[in-house]
């Protein structure tokens, strides 16, 4: 990791220190400001470490961390909008899904997703009496996002690269936070519910975005 590189992770955690501060204190102002501008700092993160050989890899990323990007100002807009952030994230995953499968055998009899499936099983159960009108949105949404983390699971398997280590880390993450957020919002609130989402979520990013900064060898002598 270069200079630059570890001065843009740190200014990225104290971002997002203070914006779950700011979400604490409820000063809007300040979540306006240090929301996107966390996410700003991952991407030009993840901007850093593309390379030649991984641009496929680092770009398909990035329209992810992009697509996040707009998902995070959607939900955080005053007007109700959870709809249309929840499609922007859904978006994002399936291009997390394509980095992560790119170049990949497409194994079942593993049963590697199987993990996966009860746990997203359990949590949609948990979930379902509260969902509504959002109950067909939240379980298409929950079915990428545990897609995302099988195929990044099933990455570090296949290769076993310090990149892939980092992304499977990331896409675990992910999936910690958007079950605390589900299970806040349409079940059970609870308190540090913030602390428990947002101090997921943007890690989640961060291992992710490292994933291309890390450019594994093994990949690069494929061409990916």
């Amino acid at each position: 990791m270069t200079f630059f590189q570890l001065l843009l992770s740190l200014s990225a955690a104290v971002s997002a220190g203070a914006l779950i501060l700011s979400e604490i204190l409820e000063h809007l102002i300040l979540v306006y400001i240090f929301k996107p501008l966390t996410m700003v700092l991952i991407i030009t993160l993840a901007l850093t470490g593309m390379s030649r050989s991984r641009r496929l890899y680092g770009y398909t990323v990035l329209l992810g961390l992009l697509f996040s990007l707009a998902g995070d100002i959607l939900l955080m807009l005053p007007s109700k909008l959870f709809l249309q952030g929840l499609i922007s994230f859904l978006i994002a995953h399936i291009f997390y899904i394509l980095a992560f499968s790119r170049g990949l055998r497409f194994r079942l009899k593993n049963s590697s997703w199987l993990p996966f499936l009860l746990f997203g099983f359990v949590v949609y159960g948990f979930m379902l009496p509260s969902l509504g009108e959002m109950t067909l949105p939240v379980l298409a949404y929950m079915m990428i996002i545990l897609v995302m983390g099988w195929r990044a699971y099933e990455q570090w398997s296949q290769r076993k690269s310090r990149g892939a280590w980092w992304a499977f880390i990331g896409a675990v993450l992910f999936i910690i936070s958007d079950t605390a957020l589900g299970i806040n919002r349409f079940r059970l609130p609870f308190e540090g519910s913030t602390l428990a989402v947002l101090g997921t979520y943007f890690p989640a990013q961060w291992f992710i975005a490292m994933s291309v900064v890390w450019g594994d060898r093994d990949i690069e002598n494929q061409g990916y």
